[in-house]
């Protein structure tokens, strides 16, 4: 079976990369090589259609790095080829000149070959939340994420960008965390990358209610009234996670106000204050550094990322001395896949009322922006 690779390693759409064939099987020399399959829109797919065979040929000579495949891909995906390879030349027939017998002989070698040709795909995701938002950017070649740059790809990624981002987002793309995070996504499988949902909303359903009901030394009074149903924790399809993230969010803000959101049981009016689960020295205690900064989701995109928000907040409030009596070293979330990480990140920068300063940025100017909302003049 003939093996390919390509020059850059990573090609992309737009781009013409050398693909070389090295051919394999003893004896042979010559290589002739179809596509089968082209992702839908591309140039190859529309020829396709067009063959009578379901194939057409791109490719024929002798393969190696003096003979390439030149190819302009238009568009970003798998490509499928079938390759043959053949011992050409061996013998010659005919009894006149330019007897068509006479031609060089193809004698094929070994069985056809099925080989994958992967282009580059650029995909794009909101980062932040409200104003404060940007676009995180990823390459991806098959299963994996790779990292590209301006001189061999004319980007640079992964990365975060904004035509116009707020003083605030502008801290958050340029901040050492948030850029630590981005450099670790090359050369992840998006399996990894993205983290598996139903493992990760079964954990959050599970600790931010028995966070909730702690009870004694860590909250004053256990909270029994903002219980996620468990049904949100079981295997949630991508859709479904809209319904875990909008039933989480206002719960937990009403956690951290000590609201117990309209219980009959309470005989109270629901609203801050209305129950006691934070109260240190009979002074009920607000835990407003750890609120959600998401209020509720309308799309696949925002939930994923609000999950990021969701494991701040709790990772945060559980060990908050400021509310409880103890901390919570129990309920602990485990660690973010690899691209909620990176919105986490973000999202701790628009979160805190004075985040590390960027590399560019004094820490007096960053205070002004982070506290008082002040833009550069």
């Amino acid at each position: 079976m003939p093996t390919l690779s390509s020059l850059p390693t990573y090609p992309i759409p737009n781009r013409e990369a050398r693909h070389f064939f090295t051919l394999t099987q003893s004896g042979s020399n010559y290589l002739r090589v179809w596509v089968t399959v082209a992702p839908e829109g591309s140039k190859l797919a529309a020829e396709l259609k067009e063959s009578t065979q379901n194939r057409f040929v791109v490719y024929q000579g002798d393969g190696g790095q003096d003979q390439p495949w030149r190819l302009s891909a238009d568009k970003g995906g798998k490509y499928t080829l079938v390759a043959q390879e053949y011992s050409k030349g061996s013998g010659f027939g005919g009894g006149y000149e330019d007897d068509p017998l006479g031609a060089p002989t193809e004698t094929k070698i070994g069985g056809e070959a099925t080989i994958t040709l992967e282009i580059g795909q650029k995909f794009t995701q909101r980062i932040g939340v409200g104003a404060d938002i940007a676009t995180l950017v990823m390459w991806v070649w098959a299963a994996t994420i790779r990292k590209t740059t301006t001189a061999l790809h004319g980007e640079e990624s992964p990365r975060i960008e904004s035509d116009a981002p707020t003083p605030l987002a502008k801290t958050a793309m340029e901040t050492t965390a948030v850029l630590t995070a981005l450099a670790s996504l090359p050369d992840t499988t998006c399996t990894t990358a993205l983290g598996t949902l139903a493992t990760i909303v079964s954990e959050m359903v599970t600790d931010l209610n028995a966070h909730n009901a702690m009870p004694s030394t860590t909250h004053n009074a256990a909270d029994t009234s903002n219980v996620i149903p468990k049904e949100l924790g079981a295997s949630p399809t991508p859709q479904t996670l809209i319904d875990f993230v909008n039933d989480a969010l206002p719960k937990m803000r009403r956690h951290r106000l000590n609201d117990h959101g309209g219980d009959a049981l309470a005989g109270t009016p629901p609203g801050t204050g209305s129950a006691a689960y934070h109260q240190i020295g009979g002074n009920g205690k607000g835990d407003l550094s750890n609120m959600p900064l998401y209020t509720s989701v309308g799309s696949q995109e925002e939930a994923y990322a609000a999950l990021a928000d969701i494991w701040r907040a709790h990772e945060g409030h559980r060990v908050s001395l400021t509310v409880h009596g103890t901390a919570d070293s129990t309920n602990t979330l485990a660690a973010l896949p690899k691209v909620l990480e990176v919105h986490r990140q973000f999202l701790t920068v628009l979160a805190s009322p004075s985040p590390a300063a960027p590399p560019a940025q004094s820490s007096g100017a960053q205070l002004l922006i982070s506290v008082g909302g002040f833009q550069a003049g």
